[in-house]
């Protein structure tokens, strides 16, 4: 089982900007994100930029920064998580193990019920950062 410092699920804005904030604010900490897909949408700014783009394929992004800055990424979807042994398991059957846990996903209370009132992990929502 590979360990990790941090894993973060999601890659959107939020894992990502997390991820790259967290890699520079702790150098020597290795770090995981795990997401569902390959590319996701450009946030934000597309109303401004659309006249630019001509084709929706070209509305996308990838996690190149959080990479550049040092972490690994893995398309991959987390489908169970041990908050007692911190170990999470894939969907190709693959498990890690993790010091600290980040949510950067939709509302995750709608992924685990209300079971996330505990101090093992932080909860990150796009919405929480300006």
């Amino acid at each position: 089982m590979k360990r990790y410092d941090v894993i973060i699920l999601g890659g959107g804005p939020s894992g990502i900007i997390t991820g790259v904030t967290g890699i520079k604010q702790n150098p020597g900490k290795k770090f995981l994100m795990l997401k569902e897909e390959e590319k996701g949408l450009i946030p934000c700014g597309i109303p401004y930029v659309l006249h630019d783009l001509n084709d929706v394929d070209k509305n996308a992004m990838g996690p190149t920064p959080f990479i550049e800055a040092g972490g690994e990424v893995l398309v991959d979807p987390v489908i169970s998580i041990d908050f007692e042994t911190k170990t999470l398991k894939t969907r190709s059957e693959a498990e890690y193990a993790y010091d600290k846990l980040v949510f950067a996903t939709a509302p995750v209370s709608a992924m685990m019920g209300n079971s996330i009132s505990t101090p093992m992990f932080s909860l990150i929502h796009s919405s929480h950062l300006m």
